[in-house]
C-alpha cells in the first residue's frame, strides 16, 4: 500500500525554501547537490522559479536605484572582497562606503 502525504501550500513552500537554501549554502552546483540529496532537479528548478514569482507577487516595493560614488583605491594591489547575493556579485575594495554597501545589500536581498 502506497502512502501519500499531502502538505498544505504553505508547508510545501517552506520545505522547498529550506531545500533551496541548503543548496545555496553548499558550494555545489544545483545538479550536483540534487543528485547527492536525491532531489529531482526539475522539481528543484520549478520551485526556484515558483518561489521567486511568489516573492515578486507579494512584494509591493519598487526597485530603487542607489547612486554609487567612485572611490580611487590608494593601492592598486588591494584585493577586492566578493559577495554573492542571488545572481549579483559585489566587489568591495578597502575604501568602501559602509552606508552605501548596506543600502545595496538590502536592496539585493529584498529581490533575491
Amino acid at each position: 500500500m502506497k502512502v501519500i502525504l499531502i502538505m498544505d501550500r504553505k508547508t510545501n513552500q517552506e520545505k522547498w525554501k529550506q531545500i533551496i537554501e541548503q543548496q545555496r549554502e553548499s558550494e555545489q552546483s544545483q545538479t550536483e547537490w540534487c543528485q547527492e540529496h536525491q532531489v529531482n532537479i526539475h522539481a528543484f528548478h520549478y520551485w526556484v522559479r515558483r518561489l521567486r514569482e511568489i516573492q515578486h507577487e507579494s512584494s509591493n516595493e519598487e526597485i530603487s536605484w542607489v547612486k554609487l560614488k567612485k572611490i580611487q583605491p590608494e593601492s592598486l594591489n588591494a584585493f577586492p572582497i566578493r559577495i554573492k547575493i542571488g545572481h549579483a556579485t559585489l566587489e568591495i575594495d578597502e575604501l568602501f562606503d559602509e552606508n552605501m554597501l548596506t543600502k545595496i545589500v538590502n536592496i539585493l536581498l529584498s529581490h533575491v
